[in-house]
């Protein structure tokens, strides 16, 4: 694409390299406008690991790029047909996705990466090189011009496509449009090469190798260690899929997933389940609930509730009111001894305006903030009153007016002025912890906002989308904890609810909790997720136990963190404990269906079925079509031997839940071991027929083929499960009645003692 010259700016009395046009092709305007493009391409790129430019320019005829000058050698002479170390290897590969990230960001598909154009300078930064086909149109060139770039010609797409043999992604060898997903397929190729020492696809000639990209799978990589090896291989294969929507769908989620990728991981995940599960913290003196008055149950005179009221006549804002009140309400629970209702339990009450005495009543709130969102044409106003409901006295008001370029500032002055009226004589300290600001990016704010909407929706599409609004958020304001540990929550939420498999989410998921605690150590969301994923994907349990007492710590009323944890002892066999936290979990939200069908599920695994029948039916007397308190009564009554009465309960959840995999497997499970073994094959035949176009647990494959006296397909997909370390595994195989009759077996019990539960 051109010659390259050391050179010498006397100017800045520095080295440089000056890459122009060869002289043959000076003269032909067309490439002369494809190298200024490749130019303005290069010269829009600003970060540390894409290849600086300096100037472009032409001088007598000649057209030129000045670019910074490396000392070191390229990816594919550091290979030199050997594989690189792990960790090398993984740290080299998250600094070629970041790179990768800020160029698609700027809409430029590099479309030629390979160990040639990826360069490791001697002090160890990596660069990635040579633009020159980014912007090029390829139908317009012949074979014959780049033949040095082993350039394939596809004769059935009538069109040449131009780059590396080997790296190339199925859609450019057939012609198809590229995007920033086709970078993605030649990262996992060169990631592979990094790892194994070889190619992902070579043959004798370049028909074999266009074969093997186009219809094969690589070779599948050697052990790179005990607990790297699944993370590494599910990447790797996840670049390599032939179809990019199942791909990476951006290199800033792909630097995510090998950012915690370490082959070091071994040696951390200490065998600490023994500890976590007899000892995690002393039963006489449990972390403690914050509480008021006598009981848990008492109404506070020290509580408040934040409602929120969108009255802009903008239905799409509902977003903004929605955020700015759940950021104030996680902002007031800072304050000292002061009970704030959930901004969870809020929104799940259908809030009558008129009568606020009773909303308070039923919140357990002594005094309401209500909020008010209005617009006038460029600009928000929110409309604030402090009121005590029960005597029906304004204790205070106020009105706030802000550009909508920085609506994050509501936020902001709201909760220093209210929270100074709610406690008086706050300290200084206290003060700067309300008015904490976690972005002054109004954009970044306003897309968090719409992240955080959509993720309490809890539908698949909604996940995603609120993934790709917190990318949004970072792309402007990188350093946005808050934005992180929302797309770390997102992403287990799609595990968790069984929408997505553990190796294309979990990843994500911890990698996204990680840098939102790098940003800031002290945010007690991120530590719960981070807990979470410790205990139920790496069977680190001891790290878990560090996690989860930590996180209760910064934000003692954040009930998540107590529900996660006592489930999880649950899970593990120390009910005491985890019943305790479950029960403080509901405490702190009375209103949540989801803590109390936790407190139910964990009586299930302790099998005390007719207290996880009441649990669940106080839930459905309240919201008669949560689907999950519906199951979890299914599970009792069926356990407790009233098959019937539980066949009921599971084909409602079923049909509630949108036929959900977990629901249909124990339903499943259920008739089969009511010998209505047909009606339960039909539904393992469904599951199986799912499993070609999404994602079906194979967990739930398992139960019902225990079910069904399957018991070797059963442990085998328990086998898999195990290696896509599935949570699904983790909260259920050490005490879900279901599995008792495998309990027995040799290979189900080295499955319990490879996940450190023995």
């Amino acid at each position: 694409m051109g010659e390259v010259y050391r050179a010498h700016d006397p100017r800045l009395g520095r080295e440089v390299a000056v890459k122009v046009l060869p002289a043959a092709f000076s003269s032909d305007r067309r490439r002369r406008s494809d190298f200024e493009r490749e130019a303005r391409s290069a010269a829009a790129l600003n970060h540390p690991n894409i290849l600086a430019v300096y100037d472009v320019g032409a001088d007598g005829g000649t057209t030129y790029i000045v670019t910074e000058l490396l000392e070191g050698r390229t990816l594919r002479e550091a290979l030199a047909q050997r594989a690189l170390p792990a960790n090398q290897a993984i740290a080299h590969a998250i600094a070629i996705a970041e790179g990768l990230a800020a160029a698609h960001g700027k809409g430029i598909v590099h479309r030629d990466l390979k160990p040639e154009n990826v360069f490791i300078t001697s002090d160890g930064r990596v660069k990635i090189l040579d633009f020159g086909l980014a912007t090029f149109d390829e139908s317009r060139r012949s074979a014959e011009e780049f033949a040095a770039l082993e350039t394939a010609v596809v004769p059935m797409t009538g069109r040449n496509v131009i780059g590396t043999v080997g790296y190339m992604s199925p859609e450019q060898l057939r012609g198809q449009a590229a995007d920033h997903r086709t970078d993605i397929f030649s990262f996992g190729a060169v990631l592979y090469e990094m790892l194994s020492g070889a190619r992902a696809f070579s043959g004798p000639t370049q028909a074999d190798t266009i074969a093997a990209i186009l219809d094969r799978d690589p070779p599948q990589m050697p052990l790179v260690s005990s607990t790297t090896d699944v993370a590494l291989r599910g990447i790797v294969a996840r670049c390599l899929d032939k179809n990019p929507a199942r791909r990476f769908q951006s290199a800033s989620d792909l630097a995510f997933a090998l950012a915690n990728t370490s082959t070091d991981a071994a040696s951390g995940m200490a065998l600490g389940v023994q500890r976590f599960a007899t000892d995690g913290f002393d039963d006489e003196h449990p972390p403690a609930v914050a509480r008021r008055g006598g009981t848990s149950h008492s109404r506070s005179e020290e509580s408040v509730a934040v409602l929120a009221y969108n009255d802009s006549g903008d239905p799409e804002l509902q977003y903004l009111i929605d955020g700015i009140s759940e950021g104030l309400t996680s902002r007031l629970a800072r304050l000292p001894t002061l009970r704030v209702v959930p901004w969870i339990m809020v929104i799940q009450l259908k809030i009558p305006r008129t009568d606020l005495a009773m909303t308070a009543r039923e919140l357990r709130a002594q005094t309401l903030v209500v909020l008010r969102l209005t617009t006038h044409r460029d600009s928000y106003a929110i409309h604030a009153e402090w009121i005590d409901a029960e005597r029906k006295a304004h204790l205070w008001g106020g009105r706030y007016n802000v550009a909508v370029a920085d609506v994050y500032r509501l936020e902001d002055e709201l909760a220093v002025d209210l929270g100074g009226r709610i406690r008086a004589g706050l300290t200084t300290t206290q003060v700067a912890e309300l008015g904490k600001r976690y972005t002054s990016n109004g954009r970044a704010y306003d897309s968090y906002l719409k992240g955080r909407y959509l993720w309490n929706k809890r539908t698949p599409d909604a996940l995603r989308k609120s993934i790709q609004h917190y990318h949004h958020a970072l792309d402007v304001d990188a350093t946005f904890a808050l934005a992180f540990a929302g797309m770390a929550d997102s992403h287990l939420t799609l595990v968790s609810f069984g929408f997505s498999s553990p190796s294309d989410n979990l990843p994500l998921a911890r990698a996204a909790a990680t840098r939102a605690l790098d940003v800031d150590s002290a945010l007690g969301e991120a530590r719960t997720t981070l807990a979470v994923i410790h205990a139920l994907c790496d069977w680190n349990w001891e790290a878990a136990e560090h996690e989860f007492q930590h996180a209760m710590r910064l934000v003692p009323q954040y009930a998540t963190v107590r529900q996660w944890y006592g489930f999880i002892l649950c899970a593990v066999g120390r009910f005491e404990t985890g019943i305790r936290l479950l029960k403080a979990a509901m405490d702190l939200e009375p209103l949540s269906p989801m803590m109390h069908t936790q407190l139910a599920a964990g009586y299930y695994l302790q099998r005390r079925y007719d207290d996880g029948i009441a649990a669940c039916r106080g839930v459905l007397d309240i919201d008669p079509d949560f689907w999950v308190a519906r199951f979890f009564l299914g599970l009792c009554h069926v356990a407790a031997g009233r098959v019937h009465q539980g066949l009921g309960d599971l084909r409602i959840a079923a049909d509630l839940s949108g036929q959900s995999a977990l629901a249909v497997a124990a339903l499943g499970h259920a008739l089969a071991t009511s010998n209505d073994r047909d009606a339960a094959e039909r539904l393992l035949s469904n599951l199986h027929a799912r499993a070609a176009t999404e994602y079906v647990p194979p967990f739930a494959l398992a139960l019902i083929c225990c079910g069904l006296n399957q018991r070797e397909a059963a442990i085998a997909y328990l086998e898999e499960a195990l290696k896509e370390r599935s949570p699904m595994l983790s909260l259920w195989i050490r005490g879900e009645p279901r599995l008792d009759p495998l309990r027995s077996q040799p290979r189900f019990q080295d499955v319990i003692e490879q996940m450190r539960l023995a």
